[in-house]
Formats: structure tokens, sequence, C-alpha cells
């Protein structure tokens, strides 16, 4: 006597639909959300002062620390700011000087001279950027586009407009404008975000985010 084999095959293909492996479980997690743009949230890179300082032309302070918007390496110091201009070569022995953008570092106030880009005791802060000279880890610069700016720092917390905006493992929060395709000026800098923060909702990360990036200081 031959025994049907409709009723097995359809208790394989019940369990098999009840059972998901943990990617297909992602996947459909990043599927519900609607909020927004699904993030996986790593370290972004930490610019080397010393690729940056060669740019600069003038300096000031932001604020004494600690900040309630930057990232605090100290509980005293002072954040300045420098501003960075590339030499561009005109026609015979002129220069050019073109603002490319301002960089924020932490220091300490030295008595003698106040501080110096030379000072070895500085953090990096914040980058504002609208010029092509500087490059912040592998490959992000003015002119990339928005695939090679994914692959280095996975996808954007949310769009506006023509902005993306990524929120870093390591206080880093990066705002960066597109045209045409291409990078035009970038905001990247670390701050002062709480722990909680990969924890709480699409919504409420972005919240936390703009209030940081608005300012004030």
């Amino acid at each position: 006597m031959k025994i049907p084999l409709w009723p097995f095959t359809a208790l394989l293909l019940f369990f098999a639909c009840q059972s998901e492996s943990p990617q297909q479980e992602k996947v459909g997690e990043q599927l519900q959300d609607s909020t927004g743009l699904a993030a996986e949230f790593i370290a972004f890179p930490i610019p080397p002062l010393d690729s940056i300082f060669p740019y600069f032309q003038t300096s000031g302070v932001v604020e004494r620390s600690p900040s309630n918007r930057f990232y605090n390496p100290s509980d005293s110091g002072l954040f300045v700011f420098y501003t960075l201009f590339d030499q561009k070569r005109g026609s015979g022995a002129v220069s050019k000087f073109q603002e490319i953008g301002i960089l924020t570092t932490h220091t300490y106030f030295k008595p003698s001279y106040g501080w110096s880009e030379t000072d070895k005791d500085q953090t990096f802060i914040l980058l504002h950027l609208f010029g092509k000279a500087i490059k912040l880890g592998k490959t992000i610069e003015i002119g990339m586009s928005m695939d090679a700016l994914t692959e280095e720092l996975g996808q954007p917390l949310y769009q506006r407009d023509s902005s993306y905006v990524f929120l870093g493992k390591n206080n880093f929060i990066g705002q960066f404008r597109f045209e045409n395709g291409t990078l035009q000026s970038l905001t990247y800098g670390r701050y002062n975000l709480p722990d909680e923060i990969f924890g709480l909702s699409k919504t409420e990360k972005r919240r936390m985010v703009e209030e940081k990036l608005k300012g004030p200081n």
C-alpha cells in the first residue's frame, strides 16, 4: 500500500515558512522600518591634524570646555578654530589663497602664547570643508560620489533635501551636501552625544542629531 506524500510535503513547507535565517530577519526589520534610511553604525575615521594644519592661516577661540555641543576630551581647556586656505599658483609668481574650510580642535591655553597648531595636546573636533585639498579617511573628499561615501561610512541615518547625515559610534556626525551626484561641502565632527542614542528610535536619533548640527555651541 502506497502512503500519499502530500501531508509530509505540506508539513515541511509549514516549518520552512516559520523559520527564518538571521539575515532574513534583519532584512525584514529594515523593510518594516519606514521612518527613514536603514543605517548600520560603525566607528568613523578620525582625521590626523598634521594633514590639515598645513592649510591654516588664522585662528581664534570658539569657547571654553566643557561644551554642550562638542565632544569633551576633558573638563578644562579651549575649543579653537583654524581658518583653512589652499594656495593656488596664479599667473607668473602670483599666488592666490582660496578659503576651503574651518577646523575646530580642543586644546589647552598656554600662558606664554595661548595656543599653536604645533601643540601636540590637541584633539580633532570638527571640520567644515568646501575645498578639495583635504581628504578624510581613505576616500572622503570634495567631488566624490555618494556610492564611494557609503562604501566608507555605511548607510546614512537620514536625508534632507540634497544633504545626507551619517552617525558614527565614536561620537561622530557627518553632514554631506551633494549636487549633480558629487560632494560639494561637508560638516564632519565629534559631538557631545550620549551612548544611549543608539538605542533610540530613528526619529529620536534624528531629532538629537539635528539639535547638535544647528548649535548653539
